[in-house]
């Protein structure tokens, strides 16, 4: 579970509790691929041409024919239930909504008694795939960097008469969707969303992406991070940032060409983008009009002299660029996260002269 809280944090609005009123997740926070992929993974995944090839009229739903049924059946597959689950890390009320503004989206694999629960295709299809009823489905004491989780199901029932006070709110993972996987097929032979007109490039990337984070057997309970900070000194930081007006975005890709791009979705958009291009560094937080990047520097993995010269390195490559940087070290967001914020409040108003 995600620990060593800043104190200032639970001053923060609905941090320790969110009431029954109606809670939305801000979809306006994510690169559009990424609401797309979100859409798509419904149903038994992946499609092949072999599944495409068995659907009737040569069109696939999300509902599989009975023709696609018996075929998983021949060839033994089994499949995992995958919720795909979003945290927040603050949430705000309008009007009659509270909205949460994600940190992290991640996908988690049913488990039944600690192990990964597979179910056969007859089971996994006697579902409607396509109105699967997620919408409300929740995760209590969710955390997306451990997997750890407690309880889950219906958020009105979960949050009772008097809301969720049982966790802390950015520990409540909202199911967004839900797509089983399968367990047996050839990745030359599944079939990719088409990215219109992108260059051949984009395109092989863009399905060797969704080929490791969406249909990559699961070997563990672990969850995968598809989106959003790495740590939880990375969620402490980007709280205090939202909370005090700041709008940073997680997770930039800088290259050596001096582009930089808010995650892999949307670099896949880019019909620019090509081999020579190489990534100098995945900055935790980004903010574009300042062209600062900011580094959350944990203790376990940036006090060895390999790390700090890694780490000179990475900011002249930045400098050189015309980039800006500020290393924060983890412990000072988790001891003294006013003075780690007045850090970026300073860097950010030095920028701006």
């Amino acid at each position: 579970m995600i620990t060593n809280r800043p104190p200032q944090l639970t001053d923060i609005a609905f941090y320790k509790s969110l009431p029954r009123m109606p809670i939305q997740v801000d979809f306006d926070m994510f690169p559009d691929l990424l609401k797309f992929d979100i859409f798509d993974l419904c149903g038994l995944k992946p499609v092949t041409r072999k599944i495409a090839e068995l659907s009737h009229d040569r069109t696939f739903g999300v509902q599989p024919t009975d023709e696609v049924i018996d075929y998983y059946c021949s060839n033994n597959t089994q499949f995992l239930m995958v919720s795909v689950v979003a945290n927040c890390c603050i949430f705000k009320k309008d009007n009659d909504i509270i909205w949460g503004y994600p940190y992290s989206v991640s996908i988690f694999p049913a488990s039944k008694r600690d192990k990964l629960d597979y179910v056969d295709p007859r089971f996994a299809a006697s579902f409607d795939l396509e109105n699967i009823p997620t919408r409300n489905w929740i995760y209590l004491d969710y955390d997306p960097f451990s997997g750890e989780w407690g309880l889950v199901g219906d958020y009105g029932i979960l949050a009772g008469q008097n809301g969720i006070n049982i966790c802390f709110s950015d520990m409540i993972g909202f199911v967004l969707g839900v797509y089983f996987l399968g367990d047996n097929f050839l990745t030359e032979d599944i079939i990719m969303p088409n990215l219109a007109d992108a260059p051949s490039i984009i395109q092989k990337k863009y399905r060797n992406f969704r080929i490791k984070r969406y249909y990559k057997s699961f070997s563990n309970l672990q969850p995968r991070r598809i989106w959003g900070v790495d740590s939880p000194i990375e969620l402490f930081l980007m709280q205090a940032m939202i909370d005090n007006g700041l709008s940073p975005t997680p997770q930039y890709l800088i290259y050596n060409d001096g582009r930089a791009f808010p995650c892999f979705h949307d670099m896949f958009l880019d019909d620019s983008f090509s081999d020579d291009q190489t990534l100098i560094t995945e900055a935790d937080f980004y903010f574009p009009d300042s062209r600062l990047a900011i580094f959350c520097d944990s203790s376990k993995y940036h006090r060895s002299k390999k790390a700090i010269q890694k780490d000179e390195s990475i900011k002249k490559s930045l400098n050189e660029l015309g980039f800006n940087t500020l290393r924060i070290p983890g412990p000072m967001i988790v001891n003294d996260l006013p003075s780690a914020l007045n850090l970026v409040v300073d860097k950010l108003s030095e920028n701006k002269k």
